[in-house]
């Protein structure tokens, strides 16, 4: 934290802008009467703390933002605030954010170009490294997107979420709750899971490729919490099918809130894959009988050793990646159900894994706040989004030029979760309170939306023209992402 005070005058000196009493907020003030006239408050995030006060042992929970420098616009319209790690741009006419720029370290000494479509700042690092970032704000700013619906009829948290293949149905799963069917054109409630006698604690679904079946995956089985079911619903009216059964009791009792395996159709709808909190991933072979959706399992692939947080099918069908508390990725042949490859490299669990609409790419996102790309055919790491510095390169790769020297510090928030639009060209992630969209062509940030508190899941409809958002306050929001 600078000792300096960050203020700034608005260029028709009549409004100073000067940091706020609050933590993480900016006041503005008139200049000829010196009365308030308004604040700004960002989002401020705490980390609790222990101190020993005349022996006493107390908790305290202490700020980890503070308002680093100001800078008014030219024309005066709106207010630059840097941070750790982020430029928030304000809105002065409506007094809301327009958008967040972020990027590594804390931002010093914030100017707008003459024209307001570029702003520039000086970066300071925590491993002492000065950088100057410039956005072109002026494109970015068309990418600030805005949810066009927003639903709230739920009583717990939104773990998992999926869209149907023609886009106009939105599956939401929720802790204890039955699943609920959404019509994406007006936000409207369609259909909810029926028939299956047994609260559910679905951490994730999926719809197969004919649109007949939902698929999901409950932690909550009829004779354990530990053992997981797989529910199969009708995909229109939500009456329930049958249950697959297979999966074993957890390896343990840890897992991230929200993550408790993974499940996904293959593109033609024959094959399910699950993995679980078991460390085994399973393939399903789909079938009907009497009617009814059911499965049969047909093969079991074990390395893992610890618990499997989410699973991904390659779009040709051929390769399965899942993500594990044992803090790798592994690579699964399906033909010959072999491992193909052991990812290393991330500090901590993989919350997250998503193939490129090609194939040829795998993003994976961890709980450390890293997001790495890899070669989805061979398993080599090709780049990092995230956390470059908390890549660490096992003794079985070979160390890059570029390779940090030392494992230095974690990102802001665990990357809940990932997703590519259909068109492959940007890759968003999620974390705690933001939705991040990555241009792939330059591996930057080009827009960042602020969300509701603890997001869980992300969605494209297959058209790529919406994102699905769920989180733990029991919101769902349906963004219009359109170019």
């Amino acid at each position: 934290k600078s000792f300096e005070i960050p203020l700034a005058l608005s260029p028709d000196g009549k409004t100073l802008a000067i940091e706020g009493a609050d933590d993480y907020s900016v006041e503005l003030w008139d200049t000829q009467n010196g009365k308030l006239k308004k604040s700004l408050a960002g989002d401020q995030k705490y980390v609790r703390g222990k101190i020993i006060v005349d022996g006493n042992t107390k908790w305290k929970d202490y700020p980890t933002k503070d308002v680093e420098s100001i800078a008014y616009s030219h024309d005066g319209s709106r207010l630059a605030v840097g941070s750790e790690d982020e430029i928030v741009i304000w809105d002065l006419e409506t007094s809301t954010r327009k958008l967040t720029l972020t990027g590594e370290g804390t931002f010093f000494y914030l100017m707008f170009s003459p024209d307001g479509d570029n702003i520039v700042a000086r970066s300071f690092s925590t491993q002492n490294e000065i950088a100057i970032y410039m956005w072109n704000i002026k494109s970015t700013e068309k990418n600030n997107y805005k949810p066009i619906h927003i639903i709230e009829d739920h009583n717990h948290e939104v773990f998992s979420i999926a869209f149907n293949p023609d886009g106009k149905t939105l599956v939401s799963t929720h802790n204890l709750e039955e699943l609920r069917l959404w019509d994406t054109t007006n936000g409207q409630l369609k259909a909810t899971s029926n028939g299956y006698q047994r609260q559910t604690m679905v951490r994730s679904i999926a719809f197969s490729p004919n649109e007949k079946v939902v698929a999901g995956l409950s932690i909550r089985s009829p004779t354990s919490y530990k053992i997981p079911t797989i529910i199969l619903w009708d995909a229109t009216t939500g009456e329930y099918q049958s249950s697959l059964n297979g999966h074993d009791e957890a390896l343990s009792n840890s897992r991230p809130y929200g993550h408790g395996g993974g499940i996904a159709f293959s593109s033609d709808g024959k094959t399910l894959v699950s993995g679980s909190l078991d460390g085994i991933v399973r393939l399903w072979n789909m079938k009907t009988e009497r009617g009814k959706t059911t499965g049969n399992l047909t093969a079991t692939l074990k390395g893992h050793t610890a618990g499997i947080l989410c699973v991904d099918l390659s779009p040709d069908g051929r390769i399965i990646a899942s993500g594990s508390l044992d803090n790798t990725v592994r690579l699964w042949d399906v033909r010959t159900r072999k491992v193909i490859a052991k990812l290393e490299g991330h500090l901590e669990e993989i919350l997250s894994v998503a193939f490129s609409p090609n194939g040829s790419t795998l993003a994976t996102g961890s709980r450390e706040g890293a997001i790495h790309l890899w070669d989805s055919t061979t398993g080599k790491h090709k780049s990092s989004l995230k956390g470059n510095e908390l890549f660490k390169r096992p003794a079985s790769l070979p160390r890059k030029a570029d390779d940090p020297p030392y494992i230095t510090g974690y990102a802001n928030s665990p990357v809940r979760s990932l997703v590519f639009s259909p068109d492959g060209k940007t890759l968003v992630s999620g974390d705690a309170m933001k939705i991040y969209f990555w241009d792939m062509s330059t591996h930057k940030i080009k827009s960042t939306v602020f969300i509701h508190q603890g997001l869980f899941s992300l969605v494209f409809s297959p058209d790529g023209s919406l994102l699905a958002s769920g989180s733990s306050d029991g919101t769902v929001l349906i963004w219009d992402v359109k170019p």
